[in-house]
């Protein structure tokens, strides 16, 4: 009788159920005959990060040692090495011969992100590279960041029909990108099929004069209602917006978007004696009809967003009024302005689901006139980033008796006393950040005792959630974590001075910790069916890691981009 054999047809499907790295490189070690079907699965799962000269030379010795079995399932390739990642530096001078192969060897690949620098990146500053970029027909993504002059050639010679373009590069030639400029280098195929737009600077106010001849924006004496519209694009991403932030510009350009609208920092050279006014003029663009100068043709208005990603005052200028599922409210800074811009946005257009980051620095009662009554019959989901940091820097906005004297009792007494009209809550998320930098040259009184307290061997996290679970009748979830990031000034290599900037390049890490816990919060006694208000409080249970997580994501109790460098996730 003959010894059964392994199907590896069955394996095979048994694998495309595995998400996780770590259990594909298990089941990878059965048995040599499911090493090439884990291999495969890996190649197609996620991004192939090439770091430098090494990574592209090992990669392409794997890739073309089975080249018909393996390019088949590469998916996407990530050449981006920006910091925090280490600088891609090949040492031979062959490197951007094999980063072409690969390019022109994998006829599935889908997503190729791209980091261009003059001088310091030559295996993917050649133009055999960026050539081989724009000739790959499968692509549906594509991200080109940096600075360097080959990033505007790529862009223009695409030929892929995508529907995600990241052009996240200025050089010489493209400081901001105006609706000019893209009508300038975006290949033409391109607008009316893309779904996804990411620039790093964006502007579409021209009316400044000043703004006509600055170095860097291309202009155009055209009215912006002729110029060239994104009919499909869903979501748009911008670093930042220069100048005013107007509807009618926004909704022409982008007349389908639906999905999300990050656009970052309310520009500076907006006075803030003027948001009334930009305002005003946001709210009477969603008021249908024509619009100035477009003869018969209705003016298109935005029916839903689900994500919103800006600051307080960007907020509060937009003036939006249609529907909106989830608000990511980053940079709540000052404090005095962000209370008077986000209260009033959030009272008349409320959302069901709100992310917010405060500094607690400004003072340990952020949310104090947060929550109108019209927010509270809505919110259902909230998640709260308070940081708690030692900047100390010019413009500080911080307040020296909380950030000498600040304890955790005492947020957390009055993080409860806030939270309590919200009793359509169903689901919250706090994360407590320290950002703590031991600067010589700039000493600053902090509490340590703050630091103490929530280190994770000292914090109580059932308490907390318990705490933060008792006034909220609907709740269903709660998570808690806290995290610290501990450093020193380190001198710069470049210039061997010690550095000033509290960027995380100029510093070394002393300490860092991220602890994140999860419950489940059940109102009601499982024996008796009551509710336990009257003995103490609801039962929280407390959820396994891997389902918490699972939980936030699906829930949308995410962090923001911005939230990710202040918890110096970046640098993991």
């Amino acid at each position: 009788m003959s010894s059964p054999t392994l199907n590896v047809d069955v394996l095979a499907i048994v694998c495309e159920f595995l998400t996780d790295v770590p259990d594909i490189l298990a089941f990878s070690l059965t048995c040599s005959a499911l090493r090439p079907v884990a291999n495969r699965w890996l190649l197609s799962m996620k991004p192939i990060y090439f770091a430098d000269g090494v990574s592209v030379r090992r990669f392409h010795s794997f890739l073309f040692a089975d080249l018909p079995a393996r390019a088949l399932h590469v998916r996407a390739l990530d050449i981006i090495s920006p910091p925090p990642r280490p600088p891609l530096r090949p040492t031979l001078p062959g490197d951007s011969s094999l980063l072409r192969e690969i390019l022109i060897s994998c006829p599935h690949l889908e997503r190729v992100a791209i980091f261009l620098q003059d001088g310091s990146h030559r295996c993917t500053d050649d133009p055999r590279v960026t050539d081989a970029i724009a000739g790959i027909q499968s692509l549906c993504s594509l991200s080109i960041l940096g600075t360097s002059v080959h990033a505007l050639d790529l862009l223009r010679q695409v030929r892929a029909p995508l529907h995600e373009l990241n052009i996240g590069f200025s050089n010489d030639q493209i400081d901001f990108w105006s609706p000019a400029a893209l009508e300038m280098f975006v290949p033409r195929h391109l607008p009316p099929i893309l779904e996804k737009l990411e620039l790093c600077n964006f502007v579409t106010d021209l009316d400044d004069p000043q703004l006509q001849n600055l170095f860097g924006i291309v202009s155009s004496s055209q009215p912006y209602r002729s110029m060239t519209t994104y009919p499909l694009v869903r979501s748009i991403r911008s670093i930042f917006l220069l100048q005013r932030p107007l509807l009618d510009h926004l909704q022409h350009f982008f007349p389908a978007l639906d999905g999300t609208l990050s656009i970052g920092l309310l520009d500076a050279s907006v006075p803030e004696d003027t948001y009334p006014a930009v305002r005003a003029l946001n709210q009477l663009a969603q008021e249908g009809g024509q619009g100035p100068s477009s003869g018969s043709r209705p003016r298109p208005m935005w029916k839903k967003l689900d994500r919103v990603v800006c600051d307080p005052q960007m907020f509060y200028v937009l003036g939006l009024r249609c529907p909106i599922r989830l608000v990511m409210l980053d940079y709540c800074s000052p404090l005095a302005l962000a209370r008077r811009c986000v209260e009033p946005a959030l009272r008349e257009n409320p959302v069901p689901r709100l992310k917010i980051s405060f500094a607690l620095t400004e003072g340990r009662d952020v949310l104090d006139g947060l929550f109108s009554p019209e927010l509270a019959r809505v919110l259902t989901h909230l998640t709260l980033v308070l940081e708690f940091a030692t900047d100390g820097g010019p413009g500080s906005m911080a307040d020296a008796e909380t950030v000498a004297h600040l304890r955790w009792a005492d947020l957390l007494d009055t993080l409860v006393s806030r939270l309590h009209p919200l009793h359509k809550l169903t689901h919250l998320r706090l994360v407590v950040h320290s950002n703590i930098h031991h600067d010589p040259s700039c000493p600053v009184a902090y509490s340590d005792a703050f630091v103490r307290e929530t280190r994770p061997s000292a914090f109580d996290f059932a308490a907390a959630a318990a705490r933060l679970a008792r006034p909220l009748p609907a709740l269903r979830c709660v998570f808690v974590a806290t995290s610290a990031y501990v450093a020193e000034p380190e001198r710069d290599p470049d210039t061997d001075v010690e550095a000033r900037s509290p960027s995380y390049r100029f510093w070394k890490m002393l300490d860092r910790w991220y602890e994140p816990r999860g419950w489940r919060v059940d109102q009601f006694d499982s024996g008796s069916g009551l509710a336990r208000e009257g003995e103490g409080g609801p039962v929280l249970v407390e959820l396994r890691e891997d389902v918490a997580e699972a939980i936030m994501e699906d829930e949308e109790l995410v962090l923001s981009e911005a939230d990710h460098g202040t918890l110096h996730f970046d640098e993991d």
